[in-house]
């Protein structure tokens, strides 16, 4: 068993005096509506309620911080727009309000404080929203135009079906697209000498998809050498897809599956999303102090943002590394999460 969190005393306190608070997989659970077991109202009130207890979790610890970095996640609002930013604008309009008047009663909490004027506040969100009208079969769209290869006249789905010596690319996770490489994959075709040219290829033809409502399908598509940088870089797709907003892949997309169709709608209550191209969902950053210097802000700047330092880059990363037993953990904990 891994320890829910460190130090224990920190865990037993908010525990005794905000107060039972859950701690299984997603709490707010959005298969569960997306299956018909709770009403909209139902899961609505549980993440009012996740939210109301940290709320007052967090302000407890503002009453007791004293130095160091104190972060509080409030990601109702990422499920609250996956599952109604679609069809109940009211819903997400009264949320964007309530957590604009939490920040509101954080201000105050903190501008009580004795050294109020050296603390650095700051809001961030990783990513925005969008409307997610489509579902995307990558792996059908590389059938279709030849770049993978299914054995025989079997159709069903998985790459247990795919006939290696004949596919230069798949597909597998929201936003990836593999090249089959020699000596990398266990039965890579795709010599150094055709890579580039399979990568063109490919970002040609997925550049000129047109979808259902007659808008392309793909908005972005760089290469990894394009897309990554740092010791891992090596280990991402080796293309990124950035689908246009209206468009993300299916669900059997990440599994390494595809559908009957290229496209089909998508009639789920999960009607929105950010598994787009990066530029069409950016996220926000607010701060007490000022940000002239940081003109185009990114994830490296935080740790000056936050406690006045840069943090040297460490290029000593090991290749990660997962077990089949991992590999099932990772898959059931994105199914709980709503993306596959």
């Amino acid at each position: 068993p891994w320890p829910y969190g460190t130090p224990k005393k920190l865990v037993k306190n908010i525990w005794q005096n905000v107060g039972p608070y859950l701690t299984l997989g997603w709490p707010q659970d959005t298969t569960a509506l997306e299956e018909g077991f709770i009403s909209d109202d139902q899961f609505l009130f549980l993440c009012d309620q996740i939210r109301q207890h940290r709320e007052k979790t967090l302000l407890r610890l503002i009453d007791t911080y004293q130095e160091g970095v104190l972060a509080c996640v409030f990601d109702s609002i990422d499920r609250i727009q996956h599952m109604f930013l679609r069809d109940r604008p009211d819903v997400i309009e009264s949320w964007y309000l309530a957590l604009d008047a939490l920040l509101g009663r954080v201000l105050e909490r903190l501008n009580a404080k004795k050294d109020a004027d050296d603390i650095h506040l700051m809001v961030v969100s990783d990513h925005g929203f969008g409307e997610f009208s489509y579902k995307v079969n990558l792996n059908r769209w590389l059938i279709n135009h030849g770049y993978l290869k299914i054995n025989g006249e079997d159709q069903s789905s998985g790459f247990s079906q795919v006939d290696w010596n004949q596919s230069t690319a798949y597909a597998v996770g929201l936003n990836s697209i593999y090249l089959n490489i020699q000596d990398r994959e266990g039965q890579g075709i795709v010599t150094p000498e055709n890579k580039d040219r399979v990568i063109q290829d490919l970002q040609k033809d997925l550049n000129q998809w047109v979808g259902p409502n007659g808008k392309t399908v793909i908005q972005s598509v760089p290469a990894q050498e394009d897309a990554f940088q740092g010791p891992l870089a090596p280990y991402g797709p080796d293309l990124l897809i950035g689908y246009r907003p209206g468009y993300r892949a299916s669900s059997e997309t990440g599994l390494g599956q595809w559908g009957d169709q290229e496209i089909e709608p998508n009639r789920d209550h999960w009607g929105a999303d950010h598994c787009f191209d990066a530029d069409s969902v950016p996220g926000v950053l607010f701060s007490n102090q000022s940000l002239n210097d940081l003109p185009h802000p990114s994830y490296t700047d935080i740790p000056m943002l936050a406690i006045n330092k840069t943090i040297a880059p460490d290029d000593r990363v090991a290749p990660p590394t997962v077990s089949d037993e991992d590999q099932e953990a990772i898959e059931e904990r994105l199914k709980g999460l709503g993306y596959l």
